[in-house]
């Protein structure tokens, strides 16, 4: 099943380590290397993918693009507001 309130993001902006998954956001320090933020997922269908926790809402994630340095991206609910 569905999970309520659960934020849903581009599934290409989730990446796997191991067992573990994370996303990267932005590092406060611009000169910084994007931060690597742990997030628990939920339902995938390889196009978006639920946040179950690790993210808040409006929370600006990146998504790695080959080739592409990163895309900022916000992080929006089921509902569709940013």
């Amino acid at each position: 099943g569905q999970v309520d309130d659960a934020l849903v993001v581009p599934a290409m902006a989730v990446q796997m380590d191991g067992p573990d998954y994370y996303v990267l956001t932005p590092n406060p320090d611009p000169q910084g290397e994007p931060l690597e933020t742990p997030v628990t997922i939920g339902l995938s269908d390889g196009i978006d993918t639920q946040i179950v926790s690790g993210l808040e809402e409006g929370d600006e994630i990146l998504i790695p693009m080959e080739g592409m340095p990163e895309e900022g991206f916000i992080a929006r609910d089921e509902r569709g507001a940013a």
